[in-house]
């Protein structure tokens, strides 16, 4: 249905009004009355709201602002678009009418004119701030099996064994495990494991250059 670029008179708000009251739903009266939806919409929850007073026509000279001299329906679409994508910016609504064939015959307002009509509106959203961004972790330098790291870790409760504490020797370059002890019953191991734990990976990996 193609949108007309004329506004509605005020014999069509009446009439607008008295069909929503009689049970008709908007898509019926805007292809009735050859409006778009949102017009009806707009007129019909103002005779709702204000009764037949609302939908007469203004005495005074007509509002002025942003896309003021535009037709009614295309401010409307364009609010309602807004209304139904906060995240859409003045381009993204431009382009969604230029793709439209509904306003394939309108002469549409510019990027910057949408961009003042959504700010007139107050339907624009505060930019957050910049911030940087973290600096990446230093990658250790040296080469693997250079710098060994031995530390007990905390207590861990396992079924059926109880508490017990794991004993790791890491390379601190590559970052791989070269042994992890098991002790059983105790928090602090004794210098007895850790020797243990750095014998054991010894015989397996050779020696570290530092410990």
């Amino acid at each position: 249905m193609a949108h007309r670029a004329y506004p509605t008179t005020f014999e069509e708000r009446v009439a607008i009004l008295q069909r929503a009251s009689a049970g008709q739903s908007d898509p019926q009266i805007a292809a009735t009355l050859h409006c778009s939806v949102w017009t009806i919409r707009k007129w019909r929850r103002i005779g709702q709201r204000q009764g037949r007073t609302g939908l007469a026509p203004p005495i005074a000279r007509p509002p002025t602002g942003p896309l003021g001299s535009i037709t009614p329906a295309l401010r409307d679409a364009i609010l309602n678009m807004r209304h139904s994508h906060p995240g859409w910016g003045a381009d993204t609504v431009l382009a969604e009418f230029r793709t439209n064939p509904l306003w394939a015959d309108y002469r549409l307002p510019s990027r910057a004119r949408i961009a003042a009509f959504v700010g007139h509106a107050k339907l624009t959203r505060r930019y957050n701030r910049h911030t940087d961004l973290p600096e990446a972790v230093a990658v250790p330098e040296g080469r693997p099996h250079d710098i060994c790291e031995l530390d007990a870790q905390g207590a861990l409760l396992v079924e059926n064994l109880g508490k017990i504490c794991l004993v790791n020797l890491i390379d601190t370059t590559s970052r791989f495990k070269v042994e992890s002890y098991p002790c059983i019953g105790t928090t602090n191991p004794a210098l007895e494991t850790d020797q243990l734990v750095l014998r054991r990976a010894f015989l397996t990996t050779g020696l570290p250059c530092r410990l």
